[in-house]
């Protein structure tokens, strides 16, 4: 090797070690002050992307853990409000049950109805008060609201609050109506009970088609009831057609299908049986046998021998007191009219046919029978005419929430939110017994309203828990695994700075060193 002054090559080789151990000195130190493994880029730049992006990640999963609670906050405010509202519904409901009572007058009735309205006002008050964050909660604005609980925009619970005023909860209701419109009012059949079935003209007109079935579609599903849902023994229930079983319907076997199949649909049914008789001809002893039941022969009827002396053709009071003399055995309640005595109303209360045979009348006197609808039904005589009657009643469908019913070809009975059959329990009142009766309804269907709506505001908080607990879980893992990308290891990294240290001194003794070869040269001149 030459002896060279202008160039110092073992120099320039110290120099070049010393500045590369000098930068990594660098970037030991900044690892330390910092306590990142990666402080840009350069450092690790695939690292560096994939912790940035984990940074974004965390940052997300809080604000998204954050957006649920508020969600908590908004379901437990709206809770807390209906909650208040159930209370309400349940002490009217109370309330309608005491105006019921017969102990009670007119004057009594109106006092209570002060106390339902106020509780009705207050409900409507409660539900346009409740906000949160300015935001009205239980007034129907409050639809389809989606709360961001991940970190895409595809992750978020839609929540809604149904309209919880008085106004808008109630009994959606129907009396079904065959194709012809005619009401769910069963036909009154003037034939004896010893004829085993009903001829067609006598067939009760129930609104369901001959062999089809009786679809309700609900809220809660779809559900069609057929021959076996109603315990018929014949091809088909529809009354259309004049068979044994199917002839002998009573509203009672209906109503009690759809309560039985109520789960799948959210629709009930309530079934009520009344015939009244009035216009008595003759003074003298009045004697019949009375049932209720479901079929068309006398066997399937609980009869009772009803005998009564009727002094005045304006007062059937003797008749009646009879025929209540007995309810226990043939299930049937007899009620005087409030302004004319001269007309009594036979009820079987659960829906079951009412059935009469062998009227008799010592006086040779008649009867008119009128149907549950209001019409003329026939005249009730000693053998040789009509003696004899089965009576069926009418079902009237209840609901939340607005449903529809079919057979076959027909809408039976249909409604919706503006139908004139919605009952709201603003518009309820317990003035009367009759207006009691209608008002409990309504009060029972705006409970499962508001109850219904409760269940789903406790399971979506519930659900919002658990988005939070995995939101956090998500972000802890998600944090640590960035910590192992982007934090420094400090054990690992004081050694290379111990190291580092030396070799940087060293590095300098040896560039002093390496400057004093070309010195050698002096001792040449």
């Amino acid at each position: 090797m030459a002896l060279s002054v202008v160039t110092n090559f073992t120099s320039l080789v110290a120099q070049n070690r010393i500045n590369e151990t000098n930068m990594s000195l660098q970037t030991t130190l900044q690892r330390l002050a910092t306590g990142k493994r990666i402080n840009s880029a350069a450092d690790d730049a695939a690292g560096y992307a994939i912790a940035a992006r984990q940074s974004t990640d965390i940052m997300s999963f809080g604000q998204a853990a954050r957006n649920a609670n508020d969600g908590i906050s908004v379901v437990q405010t709206a809770s807390s409000a209906i909650n208040t509202n159930i209370a309400s519904l349940q002490r009217m409901r109370v309330l309608a049950l005491q105006s019921l009572n017969g102990t009670n007058s007119s004057s009594d009735r109106v006092n209570l109805d002060l106390e339902f309205q106020q509780l009705a006002s207050s409900i409507t008050e409660t539900a346009n008060s409740t906000k949160f964050n300015g935001q009205s909660l239980l007034d129907g604005s409050f639809a389809g609201k989606n709360f961001q609980v991940g970190v895409t925009t595809s992750e978020t619970i839609s929540m809604s609050f149904a309209d919880s005023r008085a106004t808008a909860i109630g009994d959606y209701k129907t009396t079904a109506v065959n194709a012809g419109a005619a009401v769910f009012d069963f036909e009154m059949a003037s034939t004896g009970l010893g004829i085993a079935v009903l001829s067609t003209a006598q067939d009760v007109d129930n609104a369901i088609l001959a062999s089809s079935d009786l679809t309700i579609v609900g809220h809660l599903g779809t559900k069609s009831l057929a021959d076996a849902d109603f315990g018929a023994a014949a091809t088909s229930f529809g009354l259309a057609t004049a068979t044994t079983t199917s002839a002998g319907m009573s509203a009672a076997v209906i109503a009690k299908a759809v309560n039985d199949s109520t789960g799948d649909h959210g629709v009930t049914a309530s079934a009520e049986t009344k015939a009244t008789l009035s216009a008595l001809t003759a003074a003298g002893d009045v004697t019949f046998s009375l049932g209720s039941g479901t079929g068309s022969v006398a066997a399937d009827y609980n009869f009772t021998t009803i005998t009564a002396t009727i002094a005045d053709t304006s007062d059937l009071s003797a008749l009646a007191q009879a025929i209540n003399d007995t309810t226990g055995t043939h299930g049937v309640v007899a009620e005087l009219s409030s302004t004319d005595k001269g007309s009594m109303t036979l009820i079987s209360s659960s829906g079951q046919n009412i059935s009469l045979d062998t009227f008799d009348s010592s006086a040779a006197g008649t009867m008119t029978l009128t149907e549950q609808d209001g019409t003329a039904g026939l005249v009730l005589q000693d053998a040789g005419g009509n003696d004899s009657f089965i009576a069926t009643g009418i079902v009237e469908y209840h609901s939340s929430k607005a449903f529809t019913l079919t057979s076959a070809v027909a809408d039976i009975g249909t409604t919706t939110a503006d139908a004139a059959g919605f009952k709201s329990v603003d518009a309820s009142d317990i003035k009367t017994t009759a207006a009691a009766k209608s008002a409990i309804f309504a009060l029972d269907e705006a409970l499962n309203r508001l109850t219904d709506s409760q269940a789903n505001n406790g399971a979506i908080e519930n659900r919002l828990g658990v988005v939070i607990s995995n939101l956090e879980s998500q972000q802890l893992n998600t944090t640590n695994s960035r910590g192992r990308i982007e934090d420094a290891d400090f054990a690992s990294e004081t050694a290379q700075l111990s190291k580092l240290q030396i070799l940087s001194q060293v590095g300098t003794a040896m560039l002093a060193q390496a400057n004093q070869i070309p010195a050698a040269v002096l001792s040449l001149i």
